[in-house]
């Protein structure tokens, strides 16, 4: 068993990471009977350990990817321990086999049911061709590390659901602060305009309508304006402007994806 579980793990890392050889490895995987697919979906399931935690983190995981194993149908579903976090690549050619976000809610249970301090995030792919399992393990990667930046996604983030953020999560962080707009890098950097920012955010996500961003805020209507009217003051845009609120709100989602937000 044991020599079995170390080869279906190596054909698993060159169908992940070896683009050269993803179309053998898939067809390993379904030849040596390990998985019956032609199309999958990756979860990635991650935490953020402190120094303390990190290895009850990988056991935590590796635990709860036995278990949902155990769930799926057999043939349905392979897992892989990675050094910081935790694969699991399921079939989604069957009907009758559970949606990937359901296994990703799964997955997440058993995690928690591990006592751990720090929370287990789940990004869940695409489904895509077997042989082109690296891109939902890609898409999943990029959907747990939204998930843990913006907190509306709350703990598990599915690629298909994070809108804009599909495009920005593939930016460089580094080149964030050079990027933004420089008014609003200004504005960020200066802690007393914490409620400017979630003001003109707020804003721009109800596409400019004063009404419901009030409402939203529980602002009156003319403390909304005096706001507003400051944050053009600082940044030099003009929220009248669709290229100013286009910069400002694409400028906003990177400064939360590079942690300048």
């Amino acid at each position: 068993r044991e020599l079995e579980r170390g080869r279906e793990r190596g054909v698993l890392l060159h169908l992940l990471d070896d683009d050269a050889e993803a179309d053998e490895a898939a067809r390993a995987l379904v030849d040596e009977g390990f998985l019956d697919a032609r199309r999958s979906a990756v979860l990635v399931a991650h935490a953020e350990p402190g120094e303390q935690e990190r290895e009850q983190v990988e056991l935590a995981i590796g635990a709860a990817l036995d278990r949902l194993r155990r769930d799926v149908p057999a043939r349905r579903g392979v897992e892989l321990r990675r050094p910081d976090h935790g694969v699991f690549l399921v079939a989604t050619d069957d009907p009758a086999t559970t949606s990937p976000r359901a296994l990703a809610e799964r997955l997440l249970s058993l995690a928690d049911e591990e006592g751990l301090a720090s929370p287990v995030r789940v990004g869940v792919g695409a489904p895509h061709d077997l042989a082109a399992a690296r891109r939902s393990y890609r898409e999943a990667c990029d959907a747990v590390a939204v998930a843990e930046r913006v907190e509306r996604f709350g703990r598990i983030a599915s690629w298909d659901e994070l809108g804009a953020y599909r495009t920005l999560a593939r930016f460089p962080a580094d080149a964030a602060d050079g990027a933004l707009h420089p008014g609003l890098v200004a504005m960020l950097r200066d802690p007393a305009n914490a409620p400017l920012v979630d003001t003109l955010e707020t804003y721009l996500d109800l596409a400019g309508d004063a009404k419901a961003t009030a409402a939203a805020l529980s602002l009156h209507r003319a403390t909304l304006y005096y706001r507003l009217n400051r944050i053009e003051e600082i940044t030099g845009a003009r929220l009248k402007t669709g290229e100013d609120r286009l910069a400002l709100h694409l400028g906003l989602r990177v400064a939360r994806l590079s942690g300048l937000r």
